[in-house]
C-alpha cells in the first residue's frame, strides 16, 4: 500500500500533495483530495513515546480515518451519522492491517476509535 504524500504545514498539522485514494473491502473506494488537513492520529499526549500521532507505520490509515470522519461529522441524522463513523472505524482497521501493523496494536487503535464514536454519538 503506497503512503499519501504529505507535506508538513505545522508542527502536528499535515496537508495531502496529491489526492490519495484506497480501495477497501468495507466501504469501497476512498479518495482524499488534495488539500485535506490531517493533524495525525489523535493519541493522548501522555502516550506519545510509545504512539507517535505522526508515525509513518499508520499514517495512511490515520489520513483516511480523519476523512472520513470529517464526512461523518457532517452527516446530520444520527443513524446516518452513526453508520458513517462505524465505517471510518472498519476503513482504519482494514487499512491497519494491510500496512502490518501488528494485531495487538490494531485491536487497540481499533477499540480506542469504537469506543470513542460510540460515547460520542
Amino acid at each position: 500500500m503506497k503512503p499519501p504524500i504529505l507535506k508538513p504545514l505545522d508542527k502536528h498539522l499535515y496537508a495531502v500533495v496529491r489526492r490519495y485514494t484506497v480501495d477497501l473491502n468495507c466501504c469501497g473506494r476512498v479518495v482524499v483530495p488534495a488539500g485535506y488537513k490531517t493533524n495525525g492520529a489523535d493519541i493522548p499526549r501522555l502516550l506519545w513515546r510509545l504512539f507517535p500521532p505522526n508515525s509513518p507505520e499508520y499514517m495512511p490509515a490515520v489520513v483516511v480515518h480523519d476523512y472520513l470522519c470529517d464526512i461523518a461529522d457532517e452527516a446530520t441524522l444520527k443513524d446516518e451519522r452513526k453508520r458513517a463513523f462505524l465505517e471510518a472505524d472498519l476503513a482504519f482497521k482494514e487499512i491497519l492491517q494491510r500496512l502490518g501493523v501488528p494485531n495487538w496494536k490494531v485491536a487497540l487503535f481499533y477499540t480506542a476509535v469504537r469506543l470513542h464514536h460510540t460515547v460520542k454519538g
